[in-house]
């Protein structure tokens, strides 16, 4: 059935109306398919008018939406409605007078391999005008070595010079101006068609070849390719434009979606009981913070769990408001429990002893007596004698509590114990520095030894705690505890006995027992007040009898050399059996006693030193005696305090060898038996 006639229309006819009159008489001789596709249902007229009206891009994805449509727009009746589409994109290059509309719109558009089909070809070659994948693009090819070898077989003149197996570059030149050379998974290579299509041209010329006749056809094939050459700069810059083009499309949709995204993610905060501190920090704070996680990434490559991890950080930042407000709310209640913490556990003036055995902020805030004078509504008022009964009782609960633990630390390896002597107290209870497991060796070669009290301020016994979980006051009393002026960096953790190692402690205790034996007391029942009244030495049997050194040992220098050996030990992890002492003779105390005297004397200025009128010295300060003493002068307003400080005890050190609050071993002297 013919088509239906067409309207009368106007003199004055336009390109696009001729376009379309020329393919609907074409259309005599194609007619399209009857399809189940509505458009194709449409009368050809109408189709032609749709058709005339789209871009280049657009018609060649119509043509592959099915079979018959491809079978329609490849037609070759119908090669000026692709003419029509490429004149309504005005943006596109000029198309190659050797290439047909249809595969000039496969190179631009396609991201197949137009030979086997393979896609994933993000880019084509532009210098051969063609879109392959790799594997076919190298069966298109020649190499440059194959190339030059074909080229001396046709005619050794044209590269002017004998082959060699080495290409050179002027043979490199002369074959890249000749033919658009590329890369290719063999390295470099030229175009097969063209280069087989220059053969037999040139194969046709009768021989042999005047040379007038060769610069002639050399000539015309560099002119051919230096036209190559420009339209692949035209499509190269086109095929740049679009693909930032492309990207700022996908940039400002991801932006959208990221918007879109965010404001759901803030609403849904809200709901959660979040509001108050999204309006007190602002969205846009939130924002930065989950924009910081997914900060360069694109709308294709932000997956779900990123978005969770911007998420999380938006949580963590609410979180972290909500403790900070948490932590100003209870902020004068804690400087006000602070205060009485430190004038009922410090008293003045100070000493070494008050120095290392009293509990700390971390210790006593975090208990119940404490939190129920802290954590309350800031209307209700809590009298300052509450605060005072409040501490002292928390304070005694705490000593009770570790004196305590040290107890159940002991008693597996202390044995009997008489009646009425505590464990803490005995003479053999005593613990080694841990904080290096079998390694007890200072930088002096000595030994950290501890006991109660003033192992419970021991640095190694307040160990790192992992504060995942911990509740919003326990952050809150770590938090105002590391900001507070003169808090030591040492005392950052609650003091537990946790830590302490069995397997040394029971070594200690059997080694203790031993000196304590040797010295003539009871290790049942003596404790370390009797062991320091009695002043008494020891001397080694164990070296007398290989022939070492002969020594007077006190008890704590008798178990430092019971843990590390004689000098010369080579190894400290190798535990000697120096297990076995003597009493030193009474009439041998008296000289033992002078060259002690000798042997013991430590200069004064060794050490830190401290004002015994302060709490604390100021964070960061570490004062020597020459300090403290104009400290003496400008704070406390004290005169000639050289003459007076030390001996009336306004200041005192913590010595080089109290250094851990461990305690002090004096050295051996030798033992004199005549």
């Amino acid at each position: 059935m013919p088509p239906r006639k067409k309207a009368k229309k106007g003199r004055h006819h336009t390109q696009l109306e001729e376009d379309t009159q020329e393919c609907e008489s074409s259309l005599q001789i194609a007619t399209l398919p009857q399809l189940k596709c509505g458009l194709t249902q449409l009368p050809a007229e109408l189709q032609l008018q749709i058709y005339s009206h789209i871009g280049l891009r657009d018609l060649y994805n119509l043509a592959r939406t099915c079979s018959d449509l491809r079978h329609f727009c490849l037609d070759r009746s119908t090669e000026r409605l692709w003419a029509t589409a490429h004149r309504n994109s005005p943006d596109l290059p000029k198309c190659p007078s050797s290439m047909s509309m249809p595969a000039f719109a496969h190179l631009l558009f396609s991201r197949t391999c137009q030979e086997c089909g393979r896609g994933g070809v993000s880019e084509a070659v532009w210098p051969w005008l063609v879109r392959c994948c790799l594997k076919c693009l190298g069966k298109q090819a020649y190499t440059l070595h194959r190339a030059r070898d074909l080229l001396n077989d046709l005619d050794p003149l044209l590269l002017d010079r004998e082959a060699k197996r080495q290409l050179t570059d002027y043979e490199k030149a002369v074959i890249g101006d000749l033919f658009c050379v590329t890369d290719i998974a063999r390295g470099q290579g030229v175009q097969k068609a063209r280069f087989d299509s220059f053969v037999a041209e040139y194969s046709r010329l009768p021989r042999p070849v005047a040379a007038a006749t060769r610069s002639q056809i050399v000539s015309k094939q560099t002119a051919r390719t230096k036209a190559l050459s420009r339209l692949r700069a035209i499509l190269s810059r086109w095929s740049n434009g679009q693909r930032r083009a492309e990207e700022i499309r996908r940039q400002q949709q991801y932006e959208v979606q990221k918007e879109r995204r965010f404001v759901e993610i803030i609403e849904n905060l809200k709901h959660t009981g979040w509001g108050e501190e999204i309006d007190l920090v602002g969205s846009e704070s939130i924002r930065e913070q989950m924009l910081w996680k997914l900060d360069k990434a694109r709308a294709s490559t932000v997956t779900e769990r990123d978005w969770e991890r911007a998420i999380k950080a938006a949580e963590s930042s609410v979180q972290a408001i909500r403790k900070e407000r948490y932590l100003q709310r209870l902020k004068p209640r804690f400087a006000k429990l602070y205060d009485v913490m430190v004038s009922h556990l410090v008293p003045l003036p100070r000493t070494i002893d008050a120095e290392s055995n009293r509990p700390n902020f971390l210790d006593l805030a975090p208990m119940d007596e404490c939190r129920s004078l802290v954590d309350v509504p800031a209307t209700e008022e809590i009298a300052p004698q509450r605060y005072d009964e409040v501490v002292a009782a928390a304070a005694l609960r705490w000593m009770t509590e570790r004196k305590r633990e040290i107890g159940e630390v002991l008693s597996p390896h202390v044995g009997d114990v008489a009646d009425g002597v505590d464990i803490a107290d005995l003479a053999i209870s005593v613990f080694v520095c841990c904080g290096f497991i079998g390694q007890w060796r200072r930088d002096d070669g000595s030994v950290c030894l501890l006991r109660y009290p003033g192992v419970l301020g021991h640095k190694c016994l307040r160990p790192y705690e992992d504060e995942t979980g911990a509740d919003s006051y326990a952050g809150a009393v770590r938090s105002f505890a590391s900001d507070r002026d003169g808090y030591r960096r040492s005392e950052k953790y609650a003091s537990t006995f946790s830590v302490v190692d069995h397997e040394d402690t029971a070594m200690v205790v059997r080694k203790m027992r031993a000196i304590v034996v040797g010295l003539g007391l009871d290790p049942r029942c003596a404790t370390f007040d009797e062991l320091q009244r009695s002043d008494r030495r020891v001397r080694c049997l164990k070296c007398v009898e290989e022939g070492r050194e002969d020594n007077v040992y006190t008890w704590e220098a008798a178990l430092s050399h019971s843990l590390l050996g004689p000098k010369g030990w080579k190894s400290q992890y190798i535990i000697p059996l120096h297990d076995f002492w003597e009493l030193v003779p009474e009439d041998q105390m008296q000289r033992v006693r002078q060259l002690e005297k000798a042997a013991h004397a430590e200069p004064v200025e060794q050490g830190d030193w401290f004002c015994a009128l302060c709490y604390h010295n100021e964070d960061g300060w570490n004062p020597r005696r020459s300090d403290i003493y104009k400290h003496l002068v400008t704070s406390h307003k004290i005169k000639e305090p050289e003459d007076i400080a030390h001996k009336n005890g306004l200041c005192f050190s913590l010595p080089s060898h109290h250094c851990g609050r461990g305690i002090h071993i004096r050295s051996p002297v030798p033992y004199l038996n005549h």
